[in-house]
């Protein structure tokens, strides 16, 4: 059936990690650039620039499995953000 297909398609667990090393860097970089803009916005703001990016996985994965990259990249970001003072203070502008 046309879920082999779709399988195909999947992206490689090498361009998967490559997306979400990525991700880390668009994540923080939409946090700083969007102080105070809602979730949503920097949500739509980092799939834009991933789409430009990476348009083959983007027409492979959900945007679901997408805000679940995100999500694990945020997560991330604020586990180096606690134990990198100097970072945290670059993303919050001080």
């Amino acid at each position: 059936g046309c879920g082999a297909g779709r399988f195909l398609r999947q992206p490689k667990k090498e361009q998967e990690k490559k997306v979400k090393a990525w991700l880390l860097w668009a994540v923080t970089s939409a946090e700083q650039e969007m102080q105070g803009a809602p979730g949503r916005l920097k949500l739509r703001r980092v799939y834009d620039m991933f789409v430009q990016r990476f348009p083959a996985v983007a027409m492979a994965v959900s945007f679901d499995t997408f805000s679940q990259w995100v999500d694990d990249a945020l997560t991330e970001m604020r586990k180096m953000l606690v134990e990198n003072k100097a970072a945290a203070e670059l993303v919050k502008g001080e």
